[in-house]
């Protein structure tokens, strides 16, 4: 008997019980991460009948842009957002560590406790450990999924050890070819799959000979495996197709990704505390309990714009939307589909050495800044409060794409990603509902109107003139002479920061653009006289 299994308390107890009273006459037991010394010797003696014949730790990886869930389930926070539940942090701890024990990559933090347990060959650029925290984004794990991996989980649930229908892209063709293909293609996609099986179920008939049957014979196995799996992802796209049309998915989501993938909106919700009010009350209204709907505040208190440590909508001020505007312009496959997760904007920043010191710390001795950095060649992102399969999707995606990791001759970035566990939208919002049970009662209060945005988001002087725009200051005034410090131009983006990593660039583009004018009026005066 093979097992492999976690190093886990729990599993540790049930295999013990196992060796009791074992059901095989030779146990060959893989762990997913390293055992103590206590453990091993605990499993040796409740191996009275000396059954087992091998003990290995065998991690491993996934290639098939499925997320790896670092740790098991359980709960994540302690008695306040910023504060980890004890049994939860030691599991992330050892799942991370099995990860790179597979990887065979040497953490950054001290391994003398086991010396030789990370004594790997040193490589020329050392990894990253990339940890996120899921409050940074709340909005991926709400909205409604398009692709075939992410309708299944979100619809229909993948549990891992599920046992009803088995959907892994190993042992499954047909769903690894088809993990991220929206579900507008998968319909002629699974349609092209039915005629090929109906097209071998014909030549299977014709059976007039003794090799005839002899490759029937041979052929029947996987056919049969053929016809199964057919039957499989028809009832599957079928039941997905149902559930679409019974919640009216189509509209709720074109909803979603409006509010989500675009800034036309923001004009809207300019007193969003006034509004947020109001939308409780609706949910109220239309059936959904106190508690439930209480989730709006428990969100916007734990993961709000104050909470955060990015620009999450990319709305913060002037710079920021114009980028925002600027990636709308590239087009999306369908309108379904036009939210990108931020962790592909954080991704693209760390490739290009742009990510904010201020919100992505470096471990203490090392590099003070990342923008002098090799570009690594192994990026592992764990997501504190999980992950999604939309992330997997632009994980995978990018991987794919040269442009954005490079080629092998100029060093390819590989890009792993995991998290505590994989979310959709309901283990999301159980998750913190769960997790605010244990928090202060002021979680589920209205949280205090943001102050931020009410000043300018970008003032730019121009010598005697100063252009003020975002927030209430919006407009072109005269500026007193020291208002720019002396300079013809300058740049305020109102303490933001979120744009400091260009604001140089900007200042000395907007000097230049202003040099050249001069000196095109300059040549048109002179030829005037």
């Amino acid at each position: 008997m093979r097992l492999f299994s976690s190093a886990s308390e729990s599993s540790l107890e049930a295999l013990g019980e196992e060796l009791k009273e074992p059901k095989y006459g030779e146990y060959y037991l893989y762990f997913s991460n390293t055992l103590s010394k206590v453990a091993i010797e605990r499993l040796a003696e409740q191996d009275e009948y000396e059954v087992v014949k091998e003990v290995q730790a065998s991690s491993s990886t996934s290639a098939d842009g499925t997320p790896l869930p670092f740790s098991s389930s359980g709960p994540l926070y302690g008695p306040n957002p910023n504060s980890w539940d004890p049994a939860a942090l030691e599991r992330s701890v050892q799942g991370i560590c099995a990860v790179l024990l597979s990887l065979k990559k040497g953490p950054l933090f001290d391994t003398n406790a086991e010396p030789a347990l990370f004594d790997f060959r040193l490589t020329q650029v050392p990894p990253l450990l990339l940890i996120l925290d899921r409050r940074n984004d709340p909005v991926t794990p709400l909205l409604t999924q398009w692709t075939y991996q992410a309708m299944v989980h979100e619809l229909l649930e993948i549990q891992p050890g599920g046992r009803q229908i088995t959907l892994t892209p190993p042992t499954d063709p047909f769903f690894a070819q088809n993990l991220f293909a929206n579900f507008g293609d998968l319909g002629a996609t699974i349609q092209e799959h039915v005629k090929s099986y109906q097209a071998k179920t014909a030549s299977q008939g014709a059976i007039e000979s003794i090799a005839d049957m002899k490759r029937f014979v041979e052929e029947y196995p996987e056919f049969r495996k053929l016809g199964g799996n057919v039957s499989k992802h028809v009832a599957v796209v079928g039941e997905l197709s149902r559930l679409v049309g019974r919640d009216s998915l189509l509209d709720v989501s074109e909803v979603e990704q409006n509010l989500a993938g675009r800034d036309n909106h923001a004009a809207d919700f300019k007193k969003s505390a006034n509004q947020t009010g109001a939308v409780v009350e609706a949910l109220i209204k239309a059936g959904a309990s106190e508690h439930d709907a209480s989730l709006v505040h428990v969100l916007l208190n734990i993961a709000g714009a104050d909470q955060r440590q990015d620009d999450l909508f990319e709305n913060g001020n002037i710079f920021s939307r114009g980028k925002s505007a600027l990636k709308g312009l590239k087009g999306v496959e369908n309108v379904y589909t036009q939210h990108s997760p931020h962790l592909s904007q954080t991704l693209e920043n760390l490739l290009r050495g742009r990510l904010r010191e201020q919100s992505y710390p470096f471990v203490e001795g090392q590099a003070s800044t990342n923008a002098g950095l090799q570009r690594p060649q192994d990026v592992i992102v764990f997501i504190i409060g999980g992950t999604t399969y939309e992330e997997a999707r632009a994980v995978a995606l990018m991987n794919q794409d040269p442009a954005v990791v490079g080629t092998a001759s100029s060093g390819a970035t590989r890009i792993l990603l995991g998290g505590t566990c994989v979310h959709n939208s309901s283990s999301f919002l159980e998750m913190i509902s769960h997790a605010a049970e244990a928090f202060p009662p002021t979680v589920y209060a209205p949280p205090p109107e943001s102050t931020g945005g009410a000043g300018p988001s970008l003032n730019l002087n121009l010598g005697g003139l100063n252009v003020s725009v975002g927030g209430g200051g919006t407009g072109i005034f005269r500026a007193p002479p020291s208002a720019a410090g002396g300079s013809i131009v300058s740049v305020d983006t109102g303490g933001t920061g979120t744009v400091d990593d260009g604001l140089r660039e900007v200042r000395d583009g907007v000097r230049n653009f202003f040099d050249k004018v001069k000196q095109g009026v300059d040549r048109m005066g002179d030829q005037l006289k």
